[in-house]
């Protein structure tokens, strides 16, 4: 295992690129330049860098050939989430941070169904706690017999004109 590495350090340091490149190939109309993301039409080139297309205009293909590597490392996955070379440290930090936020939910689940369970059987508002109103009174309509608000004008079943017995919110306002 340590002499695959100290081959690939090898080949890095002589100044080549350590992906399998292959190319070129026609450019797609919109790809964007990895070297100076404009957009590239079918005149430019592309190359596939380890089963991944990297689009180049014609004018920089040599400056992208000569190193890749420095284009290549913008679009490559960070190595913390898919497991690359992240510190050990850093792993474990993020399953303890995960963990204390999975135990918070269920922490807060659980505490939650308790409160439930518990005011079911709960007995009735003491005394002072009642429900306030949230209307008044409603008002019998002289035509038709249905209820409107104390301070309606028109009645709201046959459209007859009321007498408003006090004044709406509306107008206190």
């Amino acid at each position: 295992m340590g002499s695959l590495s100290a081959v690939f350090l090898a080949v890095a340091l002589a100044g080549q690129s350590v992906h399998d490149i292959r190319g070129p190939m026609p450019a797609r109309d919109g790809e964007t330049c990895v070297v100076c993301y404009g957009r590239c039409n079918r005149n430019d080139v592309a190359y596939l860098v380890d089963g991944q297309r990297f689009a180049v205009m014609k004018v920089f293909e040599s400056s992208f050939r000569k190193n890749p590597d420095e284009y290549i490392r913008v679009y490559q996955p960070n190595s913390i989430q898919f497991q690359g070379s992240a510190p050990q440290q850093m792993r474990e930090a993020y399953l303890l941070i995960g963990l204390l936020a999975l135990l918070g939910v269920m922490l807060a689940g659980f505490t939650a169904h308790r409160l439930v369970l518990m005011r079911r059987g709960a007995a009735a508002l003491p005394a002072g706690l009642g429900k306030i109103p949230a209307t008044k009174q409603p008002v019998l309509c002289p035509m038709c017999g249905g209820e409107n608000h104390p301070a309606a004008r028109g009645c709201l079943h046959c459209g007859g004109t009321l007498t408003p017995l006090e004044s709406s919110e509306a107008e206190q306002c």
